[in-house]
């Protein structure tokens, strides 16, 4: 009956009421008459749906009466003056099957956590839009949330933190046409089936400072403006889709010192799930204590661009599972502060830079599957990097975990020949010294008679000498 006048029935609430078996009511601009007290008691037990939608004259007493219906599903109250947040909180909470609930345009006024806090499990269509409503929106992640981002996500100006993170949102992001959402700052939408492209309207949120879109359907090419229009970025997650470009055209931020300047004048807490050091980890902390790039598990391409290393307040950086090819920049070390570094499975070429070394805090490193080569460095913090695994895959690498350089056992071999042959001229000239001494001994005698003589006559002496002095001590122990 939606449209039909029926401004002339003052007891159009007592005839519906007659209808027990009445399931489904639309009843959207009637123009209905206002409802005087008393009102009858409840009888519609069977309804499912009611639609009310632009009733002018609605009222908390017609309210607390619908609050009766433990059948409804659905409630349509868009366009209905006269509603607070106290009655409608009351009312959510009687009507315990209740799973969609329209308030659109409402001019309800109060905080909206009166109306949420009563919204049971099964919920699965609210629109509060186009309200008064003040407060904090609870977190809306790791639900089961499957529909798409409606359009008038593009209209909510003063959004700052949207997290639907861990649902099944599928479809697009919605493609805002104007700039919008030009406060929002931290913005979670991973974890979900969302395709389509990078999400352009982003280009417009220079206030973003965490960017979360990992672990979706988004496809195409990474835009350079994410380094130009978002200078207040700090963590940038996109793993896991089918993103690719050249990584290197992204990079285009000039003003890095703005980049670690800016970092403390933001003190809200987030929880951040970050896939570093091997795992994925949730961190909640002030968010200039952890700043993160994780890019893994795309199709970029190109160079490491020099300009990352520029990120001197970087804590981690996951570029692993990509087409990255070129050499690990020797700049890398200027990052002072990284802990986790992955850039396993990619294209990388030539050794390993030194810098690398240097870096005190680095904790995790993961260098496995590319076409690196030269001599592992094995000095700081390379010393506690014993797993081989951080390094297979890389044929033209050597040196400790894994197998020593080929030069290294040349050197070896080659040291051992030489200290072989040193033994075997020391033995040498020892045993030709003692020949040459004793022959030559013996030479002498025989062709010198006096020398001969005088040398039997010393051994005499001396062996006399010894009788003697044994003789005189067996004596003296007798006594």
């Amino acid at each position: 009956m939606s449209h039909v006048n029926l401004s002339k029935v003052t007891t159009w609430l007592h005839e519906i009421n007659s209808i027990p078996t009445l399931q489904v009511l639309h009843l959207r601009y009637t123009h209905l008459p206002h409802i005087a007290a008393p009102l009858p008691p409840f009888n519609l037990t069977s309804i499912a749906t009611l639609d009310l939608s632009g009733y002018s004259s609605f009222n908390t007493a017609v309210l607390r009466w619908f609050s009766n219906a433990s059948s409804l599903r659905y409630l349509d109250l868009a366009h209905c003056d006269g509603l607070h947040v106290e009655p409608l909180q009351a009312a959510v909470g009687a009507l315990s099957n209740l799973n969609g609930l329209c308030l659109s345009s409402c001019n309800i006024e109060g905080d909206i956590d009166g109306i949420l806090r009563n919204i049971s499990s099964s919920f699965n269509y609210l629109d509060l839009s186009s309200n008064e409503l003040t407060g904090t929106i609870p977190t809306l992640s790791n639900n089961n949330i499957n529909t798409t981002l409606p359009p008038f996500f593009c209209n909510m100006d003063s959004l700052q933190v949207l997290d639907l993170s861990n649902n099944h949102l599928s479809g697009e992001v919605p493609n805002c046409k104007s700039p919008s959402l030009t406060f929002l700052q931290s913005l979670h939408l991973n974890g979900n089936d969302l395709s389509g492209k990078f999400p352009p309207f982003l280009k417009y949120c220079n206030q973003l400072i965490i960017l979360d879109l990992g672990e979706n359907k988004l496809s195409g090419k990474i835009p350079t403006w994410v380094g130009s229009n978002l200078p207040l970025l700090r963590f940038l997650r996109l793993r896991s889709n089918m993103l690719h470009g050249n990584l290197n055209a992204m990079v285009v931020m000039q003003n890095y010192s703005r980049l670690i300047i800016d970092i403390g004048n933001y003190n809200y807490s987030e929880g951040i799930l970050i896939n570093a050091k091997g795992s994925t980890n949730m961190y909640t902390a002030i968010l200039s204590l952890v700043t993160s790039i994780d890019l893994s598990n795309n199709n970029l391409y190109g160079e490491i661009p020099k300009e990352l290393m520029n990120l001197v307040e970087l804590h981690f950086l996951n570029l692993s599972r990509n087409h990255l090819t070129g050499m690990i920049p020797e700049k890398i070390g200027n990052m002072k502060q990284l802990e986790s570094l992955d850039l396993s499975i990619n294209f990388l070429i030539g050794e390993i830079p030194l810098s690398l070394s240097t870096l005190n805090f680095l904790s995790y490193l993961n260098l496995s599957y590319n076409n690196l080569s030269g001599r592992i460095p094995v000095s700081n913090q390379f010393s506690t990097f014993n797993d081989p695994a951080i390094y297979v895959g890389n044929e033209g690498l050597c040196c400790t975990p894994l197998p020593k350089c080929s030069k290294d056992a040349e050197s070896e071999a080659t040291a051992a020949d030489v200290d072989k042959l040193e033994r075997t001229l020391y033995i040498g000239s020892i045993v030709m010294g003692f020949i040459v001494g004793f022959w030559g001994s013996i030479g002498i005698m025989i062709l010198r008679h006096g020398i001969r003589i005088a040398l039997f006559q010393l051994i005499d002496r001396t062996c006399d000498w010894i009788y003697v002095q044994v003789a005189v001590k067996l004596k003296k122990l007798k006594c």
